[in-house]
């Protein structure tokens, strides 16, 4: 038996698409309702679904949490409200959960397999030097690439990662409710960034496998967060990613250095191609970086 939490912030026409994509998978469909206005108080009640409108929100782990806490069944899935699921992909999930796994799906662009593989959603920049090292100024950039579209292109049914340099993305992770109590669910800390990848280095850190089931899929067509410049979303990033680095014990000090690096040089770059608003935002978060 399968709980599906989604955790709602806005846009209620792709979260009636979610929801339905999960009905005949999930025997229960929790909503966890984040945005400014309750959005889903309008919404007929229905059997299969229920929706938990919360007054404020304190960052996507804290939703999943509570979702995770209110599932009655033994294996849970959280996901972003953004994502349709493939018709098995659940139950493809649920054979590797139920093994002790941390697992999640492949994902795509569009709505089926013919639209090709989104290897920026399904494995991630993970939490070292490495990963940050690429993540602001694109060093070993390629190498990382071609990795990931390696694994996701081979021929095992299921890829367990094997390093804190690459991790899974949280729109979509499945586990057994003794698993994610073991491991703590999400550390509340972080807002938004970088709580998938803590999740996934501390399940490594732990013994428990981390792993891309290749036969599950799914279409995500990118939240929000990931939309446009904005000075408030790219301090999010960079203080989740601190925070990351001081919870497994990484010099924050190098990472500061890293990031300022790599402010600047999107600053130049966007002035250079006459991108100006852009120069903007990144010269506002490149000073509030300094005086923070």
């Amino acid at each position: 038996m399968i709980s599906a939490v989604v955790v709602f912030h806005s846009e209620l026409e792709r979260l009636s698409e979610s929801v339905e994509s999960l009905r005949g998978q999930a025997q229960e469909i929790i909503v966890i309702d984040v945005s400014p206005f309750s959005e889903t108080l309008g919404l007929p009640a229905q059997r299969d679904v229920t929706y938990h409108q919360r007054p404020a929100n304190l960052g996507y782990g804290w939703a999943c949490n509570i979702g995770i806490a209110a599932s009655a069944n033994e294996v849970v899935l959280i996901s972003n409200p953004d994502v349709v699921y493939s018709q098995d992909a659940l139950a493809r999930l649920a054979e590797v959960a139920t093994l002790g796994h941390l697992c999640g799906p492949v994902q795509f662009r569009g709505q089926d397999q013919d639209r090709g593989i989104d290897e920026a959603e399904s494995l991630q920049l993970g939490i070292s030097k490495a990963a940050s090292l690429n993540r602001w100024l694109g060093v070993g950039r390629k190498k990382f690439v071609d990795n990931r579209l390696a694994m996701l292109l081979c021929q095992d049914s299921v890829i367990t990662l094997s390093s804190s340099a690459m991790t899974l993305s949280g729109a979509a992770l499945m586990a057994t409710k003794e698993t994610w109590k073991r491991l703590g669910g999400f550390d509340e800390r972080y807002f938004l960034f970088q709580e998938d990848a803590d999740l996934c280095v501390r399940a490594q850190a732990m013994g428990v496998p981390v792993s891309l089931v290749r036969a599950a899929w799914m279409a995500h067509r990118s939240g929000s967060s990931r939309q446009g410049l904005d000075v408030r979303v790219n301090r999010w990033a960079m203080q989740s990613e601190r925070r990351a680095w001081q919870a497994h014990q990484l010099p924050t000090g190098w990472l500061t250095a890293i990031q300022l690096t790599g402010v600047s040089a999107r600053m130049v770059m966007s002035l250079a191609h006459g991108r100006f608003h852009d120069t903007s935002t990144w010269a506002r978060t490149l000073g509030k970086a300094i005086t923070s």
